[in-house]
């Protein structure tokens, strides 16, 4: 349980460095605002783990049909820094299924 716990929460930590690598700092934070509101006030790195297509969902509330190609800029930078286990493609159908256990598609 604690290699889980230890598992998710760098997932967490990886993702929001990624985001703030593509939005930068200031636009970071008005993401979080817009899709924590969108998630009903979750914290969106847990709901990007625990619930991947209501995470994607929000994406699509906020991006319209740019949520997916956002999401596959998402998977490619974490496949060039070689965190992703599946290829991008993969990644990004999960979200969109809403299904499947998101630890299984990281290396970490």
């Amino acid at each position: 349980m604690r290699e889980k716990r230890f598992k998710n929460s760098k997932i967490e930590e990886l993702i929001r460095s990624i985001l703030e690598d593509l939005l930068g700092s200031n636009s970071l934070q008005a993401f979080e605002y817009h899709l924590e509101k969108a998630i009903d006030g979750e914290d969106l790195y847990t709901t990007f783990w625990k619930h991947p297509g209501k995470f994607y969902a929000a994406l699509e509330n906020l991006f319209g049909p740019g949520a997916e190609t956002f999401l596959r800029l998402i998977a490619h930078k974490l496949a060039a820094e070689r965190y992703l286990a599946v290829k991008p493609e993969e990644f990004v159908s999960v979200f969109k299924l809403g299904r499947g256990k998101i630890e299984e598609l990281f290396k970490l």
